[in-house]
Order: C-alpha cells, then structure tokens, then sequence
C-alpha cells in the first residue's frame, strides 16, 4: 500500500537515533549553580539613563586606557562609600537579617575556556575605591589571560564544582545565607 505522509514522518521519527548523554562539565555546573542561587535573590529593574560622554573623552585620553569594566567596579564602589545600601545583603539564616559590609567588593565576570569549553567564572575585586584605575584594570586583565589556577577564585570555584550535585547546592546556599560576612568574601 501507499503510506499517507503523515505516516511516513512517524516511520521515519521511530527510527531515528538517539543521541548520547554527557556529563556536564565543570563550569556548566558552576553557572547552574549560579542560576540554582539566583532564583532566590529578589530583584527590581530600574533604568537610569546616564550621560558617559565626559567619561569617554577621560579614557580616550588615558595612557594606557582602561577597560570600561575597571570604570564601572570602582564608579560603583565610589557610590557604595557614599550609598551604604549598596554594600548591604539579605542574609536569610538561622534568622532574616540585613548585613552591611564595610567595604565594596567587586565581581567581575569574564569568559574562559575550561576543559575545552567556553565557561563564565567571576573574578574578586576586593574594596575597589581604595585600589587605583590602573590595578584594578591589571586585575580584569590577569582574569582574562592568566592560567586560571594561578588565580585563587577561579581555583575555589572550579573545586567545588567537581562536588557532588547536593554538596555544590549547599556549599553556594552557605556562602549566600549564612553569614554577611562570608557572603561578601565569596
């Protein structure tokens, strides 16, 4: 008999292949226990819109220039000394609590290859506006080009990503819930 092309899709879907499973690397873990934490972190959008005019022309001028991410980490922190709020996180164990850190801290995110795969690890930037333009913008630099177990965060996250599934989720849950303190370290 003659099949209908309807019937003839479903022939072909039955014998297609399936394709294998694969271990999910190590930074994909991380950033899903990235996302995993980030479902609990409230957050609002608001839209400011500035004028970077003034700055462009500044960089422009520099000698060497600086990245525009070392401009935002210490404009952020510059308003972080002013603005304590900016330097406050909501601790939510053993008791709901507010915890404002001394000092602003600064996580720069870059793209890095590891086990031959494009993964996001965060760089810490510890109390950028006491650190000049020019060394924080050696720390975005070395984030982006140095071996990654030279530089001590990358080494943490790339260790606990190898954990096991439930003692990774805990590990992130800590260092978020906990303590402000440690939250802020990590």
């Amino acid at each position: 008999g003659v099949r209908s092309g309807s019937s003839r899709r479903e022939a072909f879907v039955s014998k297609t292949p399936r394709g294998p499973s694969v271990r999910a690397s190590v930074g994909r873990r991380i950033v899903a226990a990235f996302m995993r934490q980030a479902r609990d972190v409230p957050v609002i959008s608001v839209r400011r819109e500035c004028s970077l005019a003034g700055l462009a022309a500044v960089r422009a001028s520099m000698n060497p220039k600086v990245s525009w991410i070392t401009l935002f980490a210490r404009a952020y922190s510059l308003a972080a000394v002013r603005h304590s709020c900016l330097r406050r996180n909501w601790i939510s164990f053993p008791w709901p609590r507010i915890y404002e850190h001394p000092l602003s801290g600064a996580v720069v995110l870059v793209e890095r290859e590891v086990d031959g795969e494009p993964t996001v690890l965060g760089g810490k930037i510890r109390a950028p506006e006491i650190v000049s333009l020019a060394n924080i913008d050696r720390h975005v630099r070395r984030f982006q080009t140095a071996p990654l177990r030279t530089i001590s965060c990358f080494r943490q996250l790339l260790r606990v990503g190898r954990y096991p599934g439930p003692l990774r989720r805990f590990v992130f849950w800590s260092a978020l819930h906990w303590s402000g303190y440690r939250r802020c370290k990590r």
